[in-house]
């Protein structure tokens, strides 16, 4: 980048003190996760990376059809989707609705009340594209930390990414949108929305990937959060706590942000710089997801913010407003820089030409020459204009001060200056900051902070992706990737991409393909995949009826004898086709039975009361 020189040596030297992480940390990082991996996969409890067992052990076919709800909470918002899948190959048909949630409910003390906002405004998209009188398979994706029991039990083990919710950690979060569903229902639609699998993002991410590339066997996400996942073998997977029947490996899902988190080790500390250690100090979740602190979306503005108000404060930037390279209002507004011009009165003997910064002489006849008097006076009024319209407001009323006024995006419009040569979206950032006068070497310093940070981030991130690269052991691998830091940063993906192949070993070659849509399509395909593979059977018993689900595969194999030993239905499941008997039957991509509700292995295929006419489901 060529933009100005760097007007110091020792603002350059800080700025690789706090963010420059050499190959050799990079690769004590990169051993770190992997001896997490291990750990993680063996004793849950005793390792930082959970290392998270989703019981989705089949990629997608690609050749689901029908129409399916999506919903997605992982961040500040929540999209509400309808996917219609063609089970050709082609792009899915998606229409969406995305909600913002309020700041109230992100810290409220009653999850109750969360969970009961976005079932309203799941249930007015219901009602909206005229889904009543329709039974309608929905897949959740909740990316939050979570302990699975089965495809829909999932107990939050803690909040990340600016949450903190009472009442709903280590409780069931299918349960708690079920709970909602129900409270909310109240005449506003004749339908039954029925959840069928609870995925996260990252996992999503790869099942859609996955839908069309077959290699695809990890899944990234860099956005508002920082997590991967990747498809493992079950005999590397010691706490896999069931059969090992075909198909032998599941997708684990890393949680990998929490890496350093454990008191004993805290492995990224020697990494972290004073910034890092105070936006972990004011955050909502102290000494927690420290790896992903250091790199999410989330982040990495308030990263920006705190340099350049120590910057500011030390008075190494922002602190050449009365110089000749100031730059004036006028001419920010235009988008371009310039000097501010300075002269003195004509009636002295010489003034100082803005070009030079020299001083011109003047001749007598110049000074008594009433049109000479007349340009002067004209120059002398353009030249005070200047520094009254960029110092009107005073760079005191700066906004360094206010927490999270910069984002992830900020960063990519950084990028964009730093690719063009130019100091176009810079100088726009400094309005938003209230910052009246600066000079080309301030913004050339704000740039190179903006570079530096999203280097180290792009750096750490390859550092997990190399590790799973050797973990998988393919000759081939895709990465799937999505989120906002990734997808729409200028160059960071090819920053990702070079440091991986830096640190991977070089016999794993890989590719990074976007996946589309995996929060919301990935979600979708897999509710399509159960629903597909569901077979109800109904059996007769004096004066009840009972159904029970199946899949294609169990009723090939199983010999199974309806008599006396068929277990009753379970409380709660009233309805006929509940999604609370899924919790206690396989799936197609899971033919691990799940949990019945209280993480315990199921008793036996679960069968439901039915009172009204026998009617199978059609498969859409």
């Amino acid at each position: 980048m060529n933009l100005v020189s760097m007007p110091a040596t020792t603002i350059e030297t800080k700025i690789n003190k706090w963010f420059h992480l050499n190959d050799d940390a990079l690769s004590q990082i990169k051993d770190s996760l992997q001896a997490e991996f291990e750990l993680g996969l063996r004793d849950e409890e005793a390792a930082s990376i959970k290392m998270l067992i989703t019981y989705v052990r089949e990629l997608s076919l690609g050749d689901e059809i029908g129409s399916y709800l999506a919903l997605d909470l992982g961040g500040t918002h929540f999209r509400v989707l309808l996917v219609t899948l063609m089970g050709d190959g082609s792009e899915p048909k998606v229409t969406s609705v995305t909600h913002d949630i309020p700041l109230s409910l992100l810290r409220t003390q009653n999850g109750h009340e969360l969970f009961d906002y976005i079932a309203l405004r799941l249930l007015e998209f219901v009602k909206q594209y005229k889904l009543k009188r329709r039974r309608i398979s929905l897949g959740f994706t909740f990316s939050f930390p979570c302990k699975q029991y089965g495809l829909t039990q999932s107990v939050l083990v803690k909040w990340c990414k600016g949450f903190n919710v009472g009442g709903v950690v280590g409780t069931d979060v299918v349960r708690q949108l079920k709970d909602a569903l129900k409270r909310q229902l109240a005449g506003l639609v004749e339908a039954y929305i029925d959840v069928v699998a609870v995925i996260n993002d990252t996992t999503g991410t790869l099942v859609a990937c996955a839908n069309k590339n077959k290699d695809c066997r990890i899944g990234l996400i860099v956005g508002t959060g920082f997590n991967a996942c990747y498809m493992e073998t079950l005999d590397r997977c010691e706490k896999w706590p069931a059969n090992y029947t075909n198909p032998k490996q599941v997708i684990v899902n890393c949680e990998w942000g929490a890496m350093g988190d454990h008191k004993d080790r805290r492995e990224l500390d020697k990494f972290r710089n004073e910034f890092d250690e105070q936006i972990d100090r004011d955050s909502v979740n102290p000494m927690n997801q420290t790896y992903e602190k250091m790199v999410a979306g989330l982040y990495v503005g308030e990263l920006l913010r705190l340099a350049m108000l120590h910057l500011y404060n030390c008075k190494l930037l922002f602190a050449t407003s009365n110089s000749p390279s100031c730059c004036s209002a006028r001419n920010r507004e235009r988008g371009r820089l310039t000097t501010t011009k300075s002269t003195q009165s004509s009636s002295s003997a010489s003034r100082v030409s803005p070009q030079s910064g020299q001083q011109q002489q003047v001749t007598p006849a110049q000074a008594n020459n009433p049109r000479h008097q007349s340009k002067s006076k004209s120059k002398s009024s353009q030249t005070k204009s200047a520094p009254n319209e960029s110092s009107s407001g005073s760079n005191e009323r700066h906004k360094l001060n206010v927490k999270d006024i910069m984002n992830g995006k900020h960063l990519s419009l950084l990028a964009k200056d730093e690719q063009a040569g130019s100091f176009e979206e810079t100088i726009k950032i400094m309005k938003e900051l209230n910052i009246q006068k600066y000079s080309e070497s301030d913004l050339a310093i704000v740039v190179r902070l903006g570079a530096a940070i999203m280097q180290r981030s792009a750096n750490l991130v390859a550092c997990g992706i190399a590790a799973l690269l050797d973990r998988v052991q393919r000759k081939f691998t895709v990465i799937g990737y999505d989120g906002s830091v990734i997808k729409y940063h200028p160059y960071f993906l090819a920053r990702v991409v070079e440091k991986t192949t830096k640190l991977a070993r070089p016999d794993n070659k890989f590719e990074f393909i976007q996946s589309s849509d995996g929060s919301g399509i990935g979600a979708a395909v897999v509710a399509a995949a159960l629903h597909k593979e569901r077979r109800p059977l109904y059996v007769v018993k004096p004066g009840k009826l009972y159904e029970m689900h199946l899949l294609r595969s169990q009723l090939q194999q199983s010999q199974l004898s309806f008599g006396e030993g068929i277990s009753p239905p379970l409380p709660g499941m009233e309805r006929v086709g509940s999604s609370s008997s899924r919790a206690s039957s396989a799936s197609m991509l899971s033919s691990v039975g799940g949990s019945s509700g209280q993480g315990t292995p199921p008793r036996s295929p679960s069968l439901r009361r039915n009172n009204s006419k026998i009617a199978p489901e059609s498969s859409k």
